[in-house]
């Protein structure tokens, strides 16, 4: 269960796959176990990207079996063509059914969808595709508001000079409200939930989004009382790192596709390895994007971003926001009409 979204934007030679980081887990004993650990997007060979939603564990070996047989000396065009050979063989197994998004650059960047139950991987037209679970919440926003949201996210884009690799930030800022506020209970039933990330495709190139910070708030316009709570998301050699900030806590995790090397839930909290990839998180730039956006559908409509590279941050390591930054954004929430 999950929600990934495909965006193509062809006019940039720019893909994007958007994921949430939700996992469930059901045992025989009919206990349901649902985790925000699952890193379900990575790097397939050289031009391919992947994002996978369904039986998690038959993705994971579907995938990794084409990765094992990866010739790192092929083109793009053979690899593809060996892929679809895979595809056709009778060498792996659709568990309990799953789905692929996949982002492939033969030249340009294109979208594809791979179906087990129907094995072929077909060329998506459409500008945005998605699977998932939630897909029966988010759709109808996401599709039927996304000609609104595209232009408002592009236009704030070429009135900043800012480059297109942004704009899944904003996107994943405008899901991530919703799975880490109000609607959070809700989402889980249905199998998403947890920060939204990415990774993306140029015409040249496969990528990671570089850190991003998400911080949401709550305001009682009563008392002028305010609340948040930060997040923090960042890559390291494989691994997907999850700092919430203002609760002084970090998780890692990995996938069976990503580091095959590594068990995906086997890493243990004091390893040297963890300590390591803590390391070189924290040696990162705290945030490229920080994003702030509401917990209250009430305040909903509310968006603003800093982004920065250098030392001029908004947002400290503890995840706390600059006071004078923090009252202008109090007082524009409070400008923002009640929606409820």
């Amino acid at each position: 269960m999950t929600y990934i979204i495909g965006i193509n934007k062809r006019e940039h030679n720019f893909v994007t796959i958007i994921s949430d980081i939700m996992v469930t887990r059901e045992y025989p004993n009919g206990t349901i176990i649902r985790e925000n650990t699952a890193l379900k997007t990575g790097l397939l060979f050289d031009g391919c990207l992947y994002g996978l939603s369904g039986d998690a564990r038959a993705g994971h070996d579907f995938l990794l079996g084409f990765k094992q047989k990866v010739n790192k000396t092929f083109s793009i065009k053979e690899n593809v063509g060996e892929f679809i050979k895979y595809i056709k063989s009778a060498n792996w197994s659709k568990g309990e059914g799953f789905k692929i998004l996949f982002t492939i650059r033969n030249p340009v960047p294109e979208l594809y969808l791979f179906d087990s139950d129907n094995p072929d991987l077909k060329l998506c037209n459409d500008p945005v595709v998605t699977i998932g679970s939630g897909k029966q919440y988010f759709d109808k926003m996401v599709l039927s508001m996304n000609e609104y949201v595209d232009s408002m996210i592009m236009r704030i884009l070429k009135n900043k000079n800012i480059p297109i690799v942004y704009y899944p930030c904003f996107m994943c800022l405008w899901l991530s409200e919703q799975t880490l506020g109000f609607e959070k209970a809700f989402l889980e039933k249905i199998g998403v939930g947890g920060v939204f990330h990415f990774c993306y495709q140029t015409i040249d190139k496969e990528h990671r989004h570089l850190p991003i910070i998400f911080s949401l708030i709550s305001l009682d316009k009563t008392t002028g009382k305010v609340d948040y709570k930060t997040y923090r998301v960042s890559f390291i050699n494989g691994f997907l790192v999850i700092d919430y900030l203002t609760d002084n806590k970090r998780i890692a995790f990995t996938s069976p596709v990503e580091r095959k090397d590594l068990n995906d839930c086997g890493i243990d909290k004091d390893s040297e390895l963890l300590k390591e990839i803590y390391r070189r998180s924290d040696s990162l730039p705290l945030y490229y994007f920080c994003g702030f956006a509401t917990y209250d559908p009430s305040h909903r409509g509310y968006y603003r971003a800093h982004l920065s590279c250098n030392n001029n941050k908004v947002i400290d390591k503890g995840g706390n926001i600059a006071p004078e930054y923090l009252e202008e954004i109090a007082k524009n929430i409070a400008l923002v009409p009640n929606n409820s």
